[in-house]
């Protein structure tokens, strides 16, 4: 019965400070007295409504959402908090009209708004990250610690060298000079005929043939190759 008549009396008299701040002081004196439903649907809208620029009146609407803040049973969610409660308080921080005190229980009420938005906060995340399936939870550690993001050193042997022997030019000109006689004179038919043929050997002397070639062939690359070849006419 309060209730009501309170709330027509303000609809009536919004504009007038003292009785708007009279209607706010039965409000927070039979607070305790209301139940949940009817502090959701009539007391909170009603605050929403009020004009927050006289500092009692602030100090008002400010005490009444420090008696709610105290019991979860008046039913202050922090998505009210968040959504509807928060932005109708924070312009008033830079309100010139308001003194030290003032400003103290104001800044106050906010800051317990915004602690108990972040422990529900933090609470429903660590439970949402709980309640994902194990891949999902630990895919960011297996992404982070795969073998696709693991950048191995090239192995090297320490004090190993390795050098490669340089040839001069003079030497390259000889080995392709001694390459190009041997293959000509191996072509010609003069060097074919003075070749010994095996079959009129006998055996001892064509192995004796056999290993001579073979050696002068293996002292060919080490050697000047016009020299050999004159040894090869001069002996097969």
């Amino acid at each position: 019965m309060v209730l009501p008549k309170m709330k027509a009396v303000y609809e009536k008299n919004s504009g007038d400070l003292k009785l708007v701040s009279n209607v706010l002081s039965c409000v927070e004196k039979t607070l305790e007295r209301l139940d949940r439903a009817q502090i959701i649907d009539e007391v909170l809208p009603m605050l929403w409504e009020v004009r927050l620029q006289d500092p009692e009146v602030i100090l008002r609407v400010v005490n009444i959402y420090r008696l709610m803040l105290g019991d979860k049973k008046y039913g202050l969610s922090v998505n009210l908090m968040a959504t509807r409660v928060m932005p109708s308080l924070l312009p008033q921080t830079v309100n010139p009209s308001l003194n030290l005190e003032q400003f103290t229980c104001l800044l106050e009420v906010l800051q317990d708004m915004l602690d108990q938005i972040d422990r529900n906060q933090r609470n429903k995340l660590k439970l949402d990250n709980m309640s994902l399936p194990s891949p999902e939870r630990h895919r960011p550690l297996r992404h982070l610690y795969s073998s696709d993001n693991m950048h191995v050193p090239p192995f090297n042997i320490p004090n190993l060298r390795i050098e490669q022997r340089k040839t001069s030019s003079a030497e390259d000109m000889a080995r392709k000079n001694s390459t190009g006689a041997i293959m000509r004179l191996s072509k010609s038919d003069g060097f074919r005929s003075q070749r010994p043929r095996p079959t009129k050997l006998p055996l001892y002397k064509q192995y004796l043939n056999r290993i001579a070639q073979q050696t002068f062939l293996t002292m060919f690359t080490h050697t000047d190759g016009t020299l050999l070849a004159a040894i090869i006419i001069k002996y097969f």
